[in-house]
C-alpha cells in the first residue's frame, strides 16, 4: 500500500470508533504518524503510552481558536471526522449540546482546514440515520432522500452540509454514513452491548437473571465495528482516485431482527435469563427495517462486510465478560 501523504488527525481518536480506527490505520501504514484530536485529556494523555507513533492534541472541538491552532500545529494531509454526540437516546434529551458537537463542532474543523490546511483530505463519519422515515420505503442507497427522525439524525445531516459549504475546494470530502455498528468497547447506551453487559453481570451474579430490553421487533443493518474500519482504510487507500466531494453508504445490505440478535446471545449465556420490556428502554416511532446498500463503496475500492452477526455478537459478549471478571463492568 502506498505511503500516506502526511500525518492523520482524528478527531474523537479516543473514542469506540477512534481507537479501533487508529489500530487498523497502523496496521495498514505501520510508518503512519496519527493525532488524537480529543478533549478528554486523561483519554488522549493514554494514547502516547499505548503507541508511541499517536500523539495527544487535548482541545474542544467548540472551541473555535483551539481547533485553529490544533490543525495548524499538525498540519494533517487526511483528518478523519469522528468527533461526535453518538448517541440518539441522549442526544434527544441534549439537543442544545448536541447541535454544538455535531454542527458547530464541524463547523470549526471545517474553517480551520479551510484556513491552515487547505490541501487537506477530511473524512467524515456521517451516519445511516440521516434516512430514517425514507427507510420504510425500502433498502436505502446514497441516492435516497434522507428523511432524518431525530435529533442526532438532524444534527449529523446538517454537518454534512456545512463541512461541503465550508471547506475549500482545494480540500477533497469523502462523507461516509455508516450502518449500526459495534464490538469491543461500545458502551451501555446502545442496544446490543448493553444486552451484552447485563448477561455478563448476571453471570457474575451481580445482577438478577432479568435482562431489561426495549422494542426488539425491528430489523437493523448491523455491521461489527472491524468492517466499519476497514471500509475507512479502503477509502483511504483510494483518496487519490476520489473525486473533490464523494458520498458512500457503508453497511452489510441485509436487515437482522434485533430480537434474533439477542437470542444468539442468550444462546451462549450459562443460565437461563428472563426478558422484560423495561419503558426506559422503549423508542417511541422506530422505523421497522433498516438495511443500506453498499454497492457504491463496493465498486470504488472493493471493500465488503466479511464479519457475520454470529462473530459479531460472540466477541461483543467476550468482551463484556472479560470486563465484568476484571472489575470494570458496572451493575
Amino acid at each position: 500500500m502506498a505511503a500516506l501523504p502526511g500525518p492523520v488527525l482524528i478527531t474523537g481518536g479516543a473514542g469506540f470508533v477512534g481507537r479501533h480506527l487508529t489500530r487498523a490505520v497502523l496496521e495498514a501504514w505501520p510508518q503512519a504518524q496519527i493525532h488524537w484530536f480529543s478533549r478528554d485529556e486523561g483519554k488522549c494523555a493514554s494514547s502516547q503510552a499505548d503507541d508511541a507513533r499517536v500523539f495527544a492534541v487535548t482541545a474542544d472541538l467548540g472551541d473555535e481558536a483551539a481547533v485553529e491552532a490544533a490543525v495548524k500545529a499538525v498540519q494533517p494531509a487526511i483528518v478523519l471526522h469522528l468527533a461526535a454526540q453518538s448517541s440518539v437516546a441522549q442526544s434527544g434529551k441534549a439537543a442544545a449540546e448536541t447541535w454544538k458537537a455535531n454542527v458547530v463542532g464541524s463547523y470549526n474543523l471545517a474553517a480551520a482546514i479551510a484556513g491552515a490546511a487547505p490541501g487537506a483530505n477530511l473524512i467524515f463519519a456521517g451516519s445511516a440515520d440521516v434516512y430514517g422515515l425514507a427507510c420504510n420505503a425500502g433498502d436505502v442507497t446514497e441516492e435516497t432522500p434522507p428523511q432524518p427522525q431525530n435529533v442526532y439524525a438532524r444534527s449529523k445531516l446538517s454537518a454534512e452540509a456545512v463541512l461541503a459549504d465550508v471547506l475549500p475546494s482545494s480540500a477533497r470530502l469523502v462523507t461516509l454514513r455508516p450502518a449500526n455498528h459495534t464490538g469491543p468497547g461500545h458502551d451501555e447506551r446502545f442496544a446490543l452491548p448493553s444486552f451484552a453487559a447485563q448477561i455478563a453481570r448476571i453471570e457474575a451474579g451481580l445482577q438478577q437473571p432479568v435482562l431489561e430490553i426495549g422494542n426488539l421487533d425491528v430489523f437493523r443493518d448491523f455491521l461489527d465495528v472491524a468492517d466499519v474500519t476497514d471500509a475507512y482504510v479502503a477509502v483511504i487507500a483510494g483518496l487519490a482516485e476520489q473525486p473533490g466531494r464523494a458520498l458512500y453508504n457503508i453497511g452489510s445490505g441485509r436487515a437482522h431482527l434485533l430480537r434474533g440478535l439477542l437470542d444468539a446471545m442468550l444462546s451462549r449465556a450459562s443460565q437461563k435469563i428472563e426478558v422484560r420490556i423495561s419503558p426506559d428502554r422503549w423508542r417511541e416511532n422506530d422505523v421497522p427495517r433498516v438495511c443500506v446498500r453498499p454497492e457504491k463503496l463496493a465498486s470504488a475500492t472493493g471493500w465488503s462486510a466479511r464479519r457475520d452477526m454470529d462473530f459479531m455478537t460472540a466477541r461483543l459478549l467476550d468482551y463484556w465478560r472479560a470486563r465484568v471478571a476484571a472489575g470494570q463492568g458496572g451493575g
